[in-house]
């Protein structure tokens, strides 16, 4: 029950449709929150934008 968090991320099967097992999924999903919240530029935290214009970003569809 004691080992490296590298070597047991590693080891663990993938989640279903991923490349990675629950350890580093649930890494990787808490950093890129903190990534997001830390960096004043994002579209989402507040005085980015009003919240109007804030729902209108998420609802845009690219089509290529």
């Amino acid at each position: 029950d004691d080992i490296d968090i590298f070597a047991g991320g590693i080891s663990e099967s993938p989640l279903a449709g991923g490349m990675v097992g629950e350890t580093f999924s649930c890494l990787m999903g808490e950093q890129f929150e903190k990534l997001r919240k830390g960096d004043r530029f994002w579209f989402e935290n507040p005085g980015v934008f009003t919240k109007g214009r804030c729902y209108s970003l998420c609802h845009v569809t690219f089509h290529c």
